[in-house]
This record gives structure tokens, sequence and C-alpha cells, in this order.
């Protein structure tokens, strides 16, 4: 699924406790008012998550500098799934760091 540069931020999801994975990580959209000024940025969020992998919490660790690109990083991150990690061969809830880059 490709998605335009100009309706979607670019967003890697990096190593996570207990070696989680991505599962329904649909980038968030850019803030029209920053991407017309032409505003980019990095949020680095903390996200925790149940044993099915539904987020329960999202913290901003490091802001872009931009309170709407943190917003909609934050929006979106509230809606993704992860694949949980295991221990014993049995999912358990962890933290993931998710660095989201607002690129042009």
């Amino acid at each position: 699924n490709q998605l335009g540069r100009d309706e979607r931020a670019h967003f890697d999801l990096a190593q996570a406790r207990q070696r989680a994975r991505g599962r329904a990580l649909n980038p968030p959209k850019y803030p029209a008012e920053e991407q017309r000024r032409g505003i980019t940025g990095t949020v680095i969020l903390i996200l925790s998550y149940d044993v099915s992998g539904v987020v329960t919490n999202v913290e901003v660790e490091q802001s872009s500098g931009n309170r709407n690109l943190d917003r909609a990083a934050v929006t979106a991150a509230k809606r993704w799934k992860i694949n949980p990690g295991s221990r014993g061969g049995v999912r358990v809830a962890g933290q993931a760091k998710v660095p989201v880059a607002f690129t042009l």
C-alpha cells in the first residue's frame, strides 16, 4: 500500500522491547498547514500495548518541536495494532519506541 508523501507522514517502527512488531500501522496524516509551510520534524513516541496488541497508551518521548505534528503522530498511534512479543511462548504486554518522521 503506497501512500503519497503529500497525504501521509513517513514513519519507521524501531526495535521494540520484547521484539514486538507492527501489525496495523497506518501513517498519520500530515497536518495541512505544516505541510503548506514546509514544516518537518520527527516525533519519538513510546507506545504501551496489551497482550492483544492494542495500544493502551501513547506518550511523546521527544517532540518534533511542532505541536500539530506531535498531535497527528499521537492520534494515529492510538489506532495502531502491535504484534506483541512473547516470553515462554506466552504473549506479553509491553512498550515500543517509535520514531514518526514528517518529511516532504
